[in-house]
C-alpha cells in the first residue's frame, strides 16, 4: 500500500472508482465489496484513501456512509461532484410504449 492508493466501494469501472480517479489521477484503485470494507482499508493502512457516496441528488443522504463515518476514526478530507448518467435498456426491438415496468437501483 501506497499513500496514493484509494479504496472504493464495488468493482473496476464503478462510479466510486471514477470519483477516486477524479481525486487522485496517479492513485492506484483498489476495489472492495462493501462500504464497510473501505473504512476497514483506510482505518487498517491498507488504502491511504477511501471513496464513498456521501449524497445523492436524488435520493438525498447516503445513511450507510453517515453511519460509518460516526463510528470510524476518519474524516471527509476531500469532495467530488460526479455526475452518473443512467440509461433505459431493453431487448432490441422492444416497443417504449409497451413499457409496464421499470427495475432500478433505489439510488438511480
Amino acid at each position: 500500500m501506497t499513500e496514493t492508493t484509494v479504496a472504493y466501494p464495488g468493482e473496476e469501472g464503478a462510479y466510486a472508482a471514477e470519483a477516486g480517479a477524479q481525486l487522485y489521477p496517479d492513485a492506484e484503485l483498489m476495489a472492495v465489496r462493501s462500504f464497510a470494507e473501505v473504512m476497514r482499508a483506510v482505518t487498517r493502512g491498507e488504502a491511504g484513501y477511501g471513496v464513498l457516496p456521501i449524497e445523492n441528488s436524488l435520493a438525498g443522504a447516503v445513511p450507510e456512509t453517515y453511519d460509518l463515518l460516526a463510528h470510524a476514526p476518519l474524516a471527509i478530507v476531500a469532495e467530488t461532484v460526479l455526475p452518473v448518467p443512467h440509461v433505459l435498456v431493453g431487448i432490441a426491438g422492444a416497443n417504449i410504449d409497451a413499457l409496464t415496468r421499470v427495475h432500478s437501483h433505489p439510488m438511480a
